[in-house]
């Protein structure tokens, strides 16, 4: 995976964005990118807030959360 759009694309085909896939999108987006590069980018992000991909590093963080209220209980 090297470009914002092919990390897009993958993500969008397995309905999932990996961690790691989520960490190479921040370094690319942090080089600069292109009007293609910002659109896919929104693409993905509308499919996450829409629930159609699922983020790992978010279900992640649920699970520690939830993993904490149970041993607060």
């Amino acid at each position: 995976m090297g470009s914002i759009g092919e990390i897009v694309r993958h993500a969008m085909y397995s309905n999932h964005l990996s961690a790691e896939a989520e960490h190479q999108l921040r370094k690319l987006l942090r080089g600069g990118c292109t009007l293609d590069d910002t659109r896919a980018f929104t693409q993905l992000q509308a499919a996450i807030v829409d629930g159609w991909v699922t983020q790992e590093s978010r279900e992640r963080w649920l699970q520690q959360t939830q993993r904490e209220m149970v041993m607060l209980r």
